[in-house]
């Protein structure tokens, strides 16, 4: 079994405010945190899914105006993030 410490990110990404981040391809961030002082309105693109009627259903591979409010990480399986300036994006 391999160490523990292997799972642990390798690469934070710190976004500048006025460029998408990339995962690089094979990749993906599967953390998200708002570092800023206020909330923080981020594009992510990914794997999103929601409930309908009977089972959980992929709704959309981008989802736009996502809010994360100040000091919050959330955590997912994200291609690309688009983020206001101290959005840290954590790859996998």
């Amino acid at each position: 079994m391999a160490h523990p410490s292997n799972i642990l990110p390798t690469d934070v990404y710190v976004s500048d405010g006025t460029n998408d981040i990339p995962a690089p391809t094979g990749r993906y961030f599967f953390a998200v945190y708002n570092a800023g002082s206020v909330a923080a309105t981020v594009d992510l693109t990914g794997s999103f899914y929601t409930y309908q009627t009977d089972a959980y259903k992929e709704i959309n591979t981008e989802v736009t105006g996502f809010n994360i409010p100040a000091g919050v990480t959330i955590y997912g399986r994200f291609t690309n993030v688009d983020a206001p300036a101290k959005v840290l994006a954590y790859l996998a």
